[in-house]
């Protein structure tokens, strides 16, 4: 009966929001408005209804309306339009749908959301009670299904990182070994972008991909350690991290390098723990194929070492060959990135190796440390802590947080974190280290927070952070409001809030067509089609290239792949660093070139570096970019005659 309530109410809200909709879209109300105002109108006159009835019917757990309840319902109600607005400008930008079909699907799916949020933590039915392993399935359930709907949603909107479309023309040359990285990300782009075509969506699908290997693998090591019910809360943790986050979203190397890790380690774990001969086999493979992502999964193999003899039953391993085939395969399957250094002066075990260190001294401890804060959240470091005080306490004899027979589970976790970072924690006391390098040895104690997250067991070690159990849950709010809100404001902007001056995360495509547009008033007038070139590292150059092919595809049939062709990352051409562009667009192949010369900034084309290598230049031209007519700050440009190797 209160389902059907509910259900009842709900429908007649979706009839109010869909003729408030067409009628403030007949009298030429801006879509954006129409589109807030009868979402607004709509879901306030479900939420009075269904209090209404509730407390009349005393079937809510609440005993009546309070500040929370409201601001339960406006949180609801905001992540409701957040998901609604995505698949409204989705269908109608990407599909080409009319905003009057369009509207149906979007409101769906925000009453699929209000109608569950509704039931479930609005006007939750008698018996219900907060912390309950119930209500934290359910509470996990949502945030998890919201997540993954509103990544799917938006996952074709927001313009592409510079990163991403440089790792997109790692695809359109295609090859076994790059300079900057192994070619696992350059592979599945390719393979995505031939199934899908050229698109923000093919590009970053491959990332989600990924992200799922990894959850399914976290959750059956989880679920192997412990139990469904604290699998089913690493997968929430997936979900709401930081860096998880970001690896299932943006296409780069660590998208598949987390796949494989966390592969690895289920495989290890069986291996290991299990003593499962067979499992040596699949983490030769998760471990090779995570060498051709990302070259830091090699951390993996003394960390195994150091395992193997620490732990006395792990020993024997050392006395058998599964390991040791185990690491042949790995190596079998790293063999094209050996072979393609091998014929480039070994340049990529170069530029991640010996280049790094001979760079100058650099204390960056407290990078690291904010790395970590910054991926993990607050909350993730304190609850390692608490698993680290916890572990300690169990050592003594008097505490078994784990239950018996679990010791080894929680060695396994440790080792297989704390080795990698103490191998990251010395590289920063002498040298910079960047934010993500930590992210995938995380993957180690998932189901070790997950439990700390979750679990009712009340130990003496455990009292300075009994804060956690009420913490999470706003720590998880948070964080689901912070991605919903970054995907909302980089696809359609917040009304009244102008995006910051020089953003470099958009306007991509602008400015894309602005230069095309003079790119081809060049060739009209001289016969001859120019280069584009961004004077900077690889940045300006990958974001055009991609941008360019994107426009031509849409205003004509470019088979010849214009965009990508003509398109050069130019710091090389004048005595820098290109990364792969210097084997991409050698310098001595582009020698009496006329090119589109494209900076960020106007010292960069004023520079006389620059300008002296050309015969002639013209008059250095500022375009402003917008995004949704909204400015995103200038670029400039010039163009340059008969190009003379430095």
């Amino acid at each position: 009966m209160r389902n059907t309530r509910f259900t009842v109410i709900g429908l007649l809200g979706v009839v109010t929001d869909l003729s408030i909709f067409y009628i403030l879209l007949s009298k030429g109300v801006a879509l954006d408005v129409g589109n807030g105002t009868s979402f607004f109108v709509s879901i306030l006159i479900v939420y009075i209804l269904n209090a209404r009835f509730s407390y009349a019917r005393m079937d809510s757990a609440y005993s009546g309306t309070s500040i929370q309840q409201h601001m339960t319902f406006l949180m609801i109600a905001v992540l409701a339009l957040f998901l609604r607005s995505g698949i409204l400008a989705g269908l109608i930008d990407l599909w080409g749908w009319s905003p009057e079909v369009a509207i149906l699907p979007a409101i769906a799916g925000g009453s699929v959301v209000s109608y569950f949020g509704s039931i479930l933590f609005i006007f939750p039915g008698e018996g219900a009670h907060t912390g309950s392993d119930t209500q934290w399935k359910l509470f996990a359930l949502a945030i998890i299904a919201y997540l993954v709907a509103v990544r799917i949603v938006y996952l074709g909107m927001p313009e592409l990182l510079y990163e991403e479309a440089y790792y997109w023309k790692y695809a359109k040359h295609l090859d076994i070994g790059y300079l900057d990285h192994p070619p696992m990300v350059a592979w599945i782009i390719w393979l995505s972008t031939k199934i899908l075509g050229d698109t923000e969506f093919a590009i970053r699908i491959g990332a989600f991909a990924c992200w799922l290997i990894a959850v399914l693998f976290s959750f059956r090591l989880t679920k192997q350690l412990f139990n469904q019910f604290t699998a089913l809360q690493a997968i929430l943790l997936l979900s709401i991290l930081p860096y998880f986050w970001g690896v299932g979203y943006i296409m780069t190397p660590d998208s598949p390098l987390v796949a494989c890790w966390a592969g690895a380690l289920y495989f290890l774990k069986r291996a290991l723990i299990d003593e499962r001969p067979q499992a040596w086999f699949w983490v030769g493979i998760c471990v090779g194929l995570g060498m051709l992502s990302k070259y830091t999964i090699a951390l993996l193999g003394p960390t195994t070492l150091f395992f193997l003899l620490l732990d006395r039953r792990s020993r024997r391993w050392l006395f058998r060959p599964q390991p040791y085939l185990s690491l042949m395969l790995t190596f079998v399957l790293f063999s094209p990135v050996i072979w393609w250094n091998f014929t480039h002066d070994w340049a990529s075990f170069t530029f991640q190796g010996a280049r790094r260190l001979h760079e100058s001294f650099d204390f960056s401890v407290h990078e690291l440390i904010g790395g970590v804060l910054l991926f993990l959240t607050p909350m993730g470091v304190v609850a390692i802590l608490s698993i680290i005080k916890a572990r300690i306490a169990d050592r003594t004899g008097a505490n078994q947080t784990l239950g018996p027979g679990r010791q080894r589970h929680y060695a396994f976790g440790m080792v297989f974190t704390l080795v990698p970072l103490s191998a990251f924690l010395t590289w920063s006391l002498a040298r910079s280290v960047k934010l993500n390098w930590t992210g995938p040895l995380w993957l180690g104690m998932i189901p070790f927070i997950a439990y700390e997250m979750v679990s009712r067991v009340n130990l003496k070690t455990r009292r300075p952070f009994s804060f956690m159990r009420h913490a999470w849950p706003t720590t998880i709010v948070t964080a689901v409001f912070v991605y919903s809100a970054i995907l909302y404001y980089l696809t359609l902007g917040f009304p009244g809030i102008s995006y910051p001056a020089n953003f470099s995360l958009l306007g991509w495509h602008d400015l894309a067509q602005h230069i095309e547009q003079i790119e081809d008033e060049i060739e009209a007038r001289t016969g001859i089609e120019p280069l584009v070139v961004g004077i900077d590292k690889n940045k300006t150059a990958s974001g055009l290239a991609f941008y360019r092919n994107k426009f031509l595809q849409e205003i004509r049939d470019d088979p010849e792949n214009e965009g990508v062709l003509y398109t050069v990352g130019g710091r090389h051409l004048f005595g820098g660093n290109s990364l792969m562009y210097i084997y991409w667009f050698p310098k001595e192949k582009l020698r009496n070139r006329n090119m589109i010369l494209v900076a960020r900034e106007l010292a960069t084309l004023a520079s006389p570096g620059v300008l002296s290598l050309f015969r002639k230049t013209g008059t250095v031209q500022k375009v402003f970019l917008k995004k949704d007519g909204m400015q995103v700050g200038p670029y400039y440009y010039i163009f340059a005659e008969d190009y003379q190797e430095s």
